[in-house]
């Protein structure tokens, strides 16, 4: 792995050899002998994507020397969208203003991420188009604005707990199966859609909120979705479902699992390589690092795996397709359960809940705290059927 110093130099004297050649230069392949051309105009954003990608590691929470010596020595275009919403909190403001200005260009799918763009933002300007994009709605506010204020509480808040991230999730499933979404397209469910009350912000005037506070609270005022003009975020829901006519419930539960993952983690913003458009999908596998760092219960963990990662999807369509009688070395024995819509996701979820209430207790002044139950074995099949065990 080069460092950002070094890959910069190496990709500047290769655009400096292209320059001093013709803006077209034929160069040999070694290995393969066959001559390969190298267009200075089309190729320099993908040489510093591909540098950029090496010196970045997937999970890191900040853009590279190199990505920030580009776009600092660059000008905003939308020519070079790819390479600069890699990174959309950290882009200068001249990009940012450049962004207002042409936001009726970007896609409807990247409404999400033009959000991103003007989060933390307090100019006047940020603020009228952001309210123009997500406009607010009484009494609510928006799963973004919810998780950073529970951000702010104490690591043994009720309303920071994975019971609550699962509720929020099985509410969100349950006024998502009400609602008839007239519009001929897919509902996104993505957290600027999910709206939750207020009131669950001041849930009593004691020191602590007790787990009966909480549960009496979240039963009340329950979650609602923006159905008029929802927002749309292909980084959830693929652009080119958004314009389908029948939903698909695959989609809708690989939505609600990145859901879920950001409440966990206690924010939405992911690796750095899921934000260009089209590259979420790409990059599903490796989504693993993230929940391998995650506390969670086993049964949590086993949603989050089955909506994410793509080999659930994969065992599906080869039983579709007839393989239902693996070989004897059956590699699915031990894999999550199968989750294919938003029904079977919320069994899943009330087995989980079931669990993490089991192990919920109350110390001394009231104060809650939850137990977090897993299984230090290779967990079997038989584990995650609904009247299976707990751990």
């Amino acid at each position: 792995m080069h460092s950002g110093c070094n890959c910069l130099g190496l990709v500047e004297e290769f655009y400096e050899f292209v320059l001093n050649q013709g803006l077209s230069k034929k160069l040999p392949n070694r290995e393969k002998k066959v001559p390969v051309y190298v267009n200075l105009k089309k190729g320099r954003e993908a040489v510093s994507w591909l540098v950029d990608n090496e010196v970045t590691p997937f999970l890191a929470k900040y853009p590279s020397f190199y990505w920030k010596k580009i776009i600092t020595n660059q000008s905003p275009s939308l020519k070079k969208a790819a390479f600069m919403s890699k990174w959309p909190s950290f882009l200068p403001q001249r990009f940012k203003k450049f962004i207002i200005q042409n936001s009726s260009e970007f896609d409807i799918g990247r409404k999400g991420w033009l959000i991103d763009v003007m989060n933390d933002e307090d100019e006047e300007s940020f603020a009228i188009l952001r309210k123009g994009i997500i406009p607010d709605i009484p009494k609510y506010i928006t799963l973004n604005d919810w998780v950073k204020n529970i951000k702010a509480l104490d690591a043994w808040d009720p309303r920071r707990s994975e019971w609550a991230a699962l509720e929020i999730i099985r509410q969100t499933i349950k006024k998502r199966s009400s609602i008839l979404f007239t519009s001929k397209t897919n509902f996104p469910l993505i957290p600027q859609n999910i709206l939750i009350p207020a009131k669950w912000k001041e849930i009593t005037n004691q020191k602590y909120v007790t787990w009966d506070d909480w549960i009496k609270t979240c039963g009340q005022e329950t979650i609602l979705l923006r159905e008029s003009d929802p927002i749309f975020d292909d980084r959830y829901y693929p652009l080119w479902k958004i314009s389908e006519r029948n939903t698909d419930p695959w989609e809708e539960a690989y939505s609600c699992g990145l859901v879920l993952l950001g409440i966990l983690r206690l924010s939405f913003i992911f690796p750095c390589s899921w934000n260009p458009n089209g590259q979420a999908r790409l990059w599903s596998n490796n989504i693993g690092k993230i929940l391998s760092r995650l506390p969670c219960s086993s049964w949590t963990l086993a949603i989050l795996q089955s909506t994410i990662l793509p080999r659930n999807r994969e065992t599906f369509f080869l039983r579709f397709f007839g393989q239902n009688n693996f070989c004897k070395n059956d590699d699915t024995t031990f894999d999550p359960p199968e989750v294919n819509n938003l029904d079977s996701l919320n069994l899943l979820i009330k087995k989980s809940q079931s669990v993490l209430e089991k192990y919920r207790i109350t110390v001394q002044e009231h104060k809650p705290r939850q137990l977090i139950p897993l299984s230090l074995d290779q967990i079997g099949k038989s584990l995650f059927e609904p009247t299976g065990g707990d751990i």
